[in-house]
């Protein structure tokens, strides 16, 4: 699933939770990206959770893709929103300033 989620991210990743957290806490990225891979971090822990939980009591399987996608609209939601937050807060806006949804989708979205 994670390379679903971030095939288009260039750079190494980690397989287990510990380093996961480890290399969240620590990676060198624009403050942008640093909160876009946390969501997605996020996202996909509480995607996982549910769907766990969709197994085990109801007996409904969703393929990975699926959930993928349900992380991926989650994800650009809550983006919208706090480019929105962004937008009320500053009254005047730099033509160079980017917003969290193209960061998205220049860096994270295929």
């Amino acid at each position: 699933m994670r390379n679903l989620l971030l095939v288009r991210v260039r750079m190494a990743y980690p397989s287990t939770l510990q380093q996961i957290v480890h290399w969240l806490l620590n990676v060198t990225v624009r403050p942008r990206v640093r909160a876009i891979l946390k969501l997605v971090f996020q996202g996909a822990i509480y995607f996982i959770w549910r769907e766990r939980n969709s197994r085990l009591h109801s007996g409904v399987n969703k393929p990975a893709t699926q959930i993928v996608k349900e992380i991926q609209v989650q994800i650009r939601a809550k983006l919208l929103g706090m480019d929105k937050e962004n937008s009320l807060s500053y009254q005047v806006r730099s033509r160079t300033h980017e917003s969290f949804i193209s960061t998205w989708f220049d860096q994270f979205q295929a």
